[in-house]
């Protein structure tokens, strides 16, 4: 009789907990623990796996030193978020311990798209909550807000406002799920123009804590991939700053953009990744993207020379907004900026969407040189494969697996 009784009392008392763990919404405790689980990735046509690694150990170590593990699994967490559906990121989370999912895709092409989700986990006997931001590259809406630049702004309009709204919704995510203030480690990754919002939104954080959670660099943990440029901005370096790792590819033309020559560079410390491709990584490449690596040296070699003669004539980011292709001063109905030139033409390139118009204009001439040039150049198939090789995430993740943290260098 006794013992049916403590049992009734045992099984009523497990049932309040799970009903209160439903209703505040928060995630059952674990204690810290290495696990992993295979990742498929599929994207249109191509389909492969990678092994996704998760150590919440990692997470007692310093933020500002750089962890080639972490970075591992931050990397394949931003790969899953280009797949055709986010289950797959969902089951994959879910599997090393994640929940509480929030995704948004980006609708109107001034945001991005993302997954928030959380866990709670025992770090060295003590309870900490864990909240990780994964952000999207860029959708086909959005090419045109990565030229948005800002005119005479210091960080870029485009990505700072997308960052701004994730703030938002961050913050409100770490209300709804009563985050601890003090004791939730924050995790926060993207790639392409993901990155670039991951950078901005860790800077908003180290800054300002996000929500409820107090500011605390120690427990901000970012790294992002193939990020472009985000800001002029002199304290970008500042050791305040120094939890946010970017890695890029050295023959990555994304990561020039905005260039270094007009001020630019990204808050935090940036790693760059070694040139040459072994066998390992042309394998894990293979498995991962289902086809075999491409590198064109002499498509890298045009789109850098390009690049040299174009930062020679468009020499500022006021230039960019205000110089004339065409002539010595832009006129206010002319619009032949480079700005301009780049919404329409990358726009158009990446979307598929080819303006008859715009070409017409091109082929006679009405955006000059430097308008005849880009549309060329970025029209040839090898060229614009290589921009997609070199930037894309598969080369990233696969690199990142087959190296370790010395054959980095660090930017200087």
């Amino acid at each position: 009789m006794k013992s049916r009784i403590l049992k009734r009392i045992i099984a009523s008392t497990l049932c309040l907990l799970l009903a209160f763990s439903l209703m505040t919404g928060n995630a059952i405790t674990t204690s810290a623990k290495a696990s992993s689980v295979t990742a498929k990735v599929t994207s249109g046509s191509s389909s492969g796996s990678f092994k996704l690694s998760s150590n919440d150990n990692l997470l007692a170590k310093s933020s500002s030193s750089y962890n080639h593990n972490l970075a591992n699994f931050m990397c394949g967490v931003s790969t899953l978020m280009y797949n055709d559906s986010i289950k797959e990121a969902k089951r994959v989370l879910k599997k090393v311990g994640y929940s509480n999912f929030k995704y948004s895709k980006d609708a109107k092409g001034d945001s991005v798209t993302y997954l928030i989700s959380s866990k709670t986990v025992k770090i060295k006997k003590v309870k900490y909550d864990v909240l990780l931001v994964s952000i999207r590259g860029t959708e086909s809406n959005e090419w045109e807000d990565n030229f948005n630049s800002g005119y005479q702004k210091t960080t870029h309009e485009g990505f700072s406002n997308a960052a701004d709204k994730l703030y938002s919704a961050v913050a409100s995510y770490s209300k709804k799920y009563n985050l601890k203030k003090k004791k939730t480690k924050i995790l926060i990754t993207g790639h392409s123009r993901g990155a670039a919002v991951a950078n901005l939104l860790a800077k908003k954080v180290d800054d300002n804590g996000v929500g409820q959670i107090k500011a605390s660099k120690k427990n901000t943990f970012a790294y992002t991939f193939a990020t472009p440029n985000t800001t002029s901005d002199e304290n970008r370096a500042a050791s305040s700053y120094n939890n946010i790792f970017n890695i890029i590819n050295k023959d990555d033309f994304i990561a020039k953009l905005l260039p270094e020559s007009w001020g630019y560079g990204r808050y935090g410390i940036t790693y760059v990744l070694p040139e040459n491709e072994t066998s390992a990584f042309k394998k894990a490449y293979k498995k991962m993207s289902g086809d075999d690596y491409s590198f064109d040296q002499t498509s890298v070699d045009a789109i850098d020379q390009y690049f040299s003669d174009l930062t020679a004539f468009v020499t500022s980011n006021d230039e960019y907004y205000n110089k004339s292709l065409v002539t010595a001063e832009l006129t206010e109905n002319e619009g032949k900026s480079l700005k301009n030139l780049y919404s329409k033409a990358f726009s158009m390139a990446m979307s598929g969407n080819t303006s008859l118009t715009f070409m017409l204009e091109i082929s006679s001439g009405k955006w000059g040189e430097v308008g005849t040039n880009t549309v060329s150049l970025f029209s040839d198939k090898a060229v614009l494969s290589s921009v997609m090789t070199t930037h894309g995430p598969a080369t990233y993740l696969a690199k990142l697996q087959s190296y370790s943290k010395s054959d980095l260098s660090v930017k200087s």
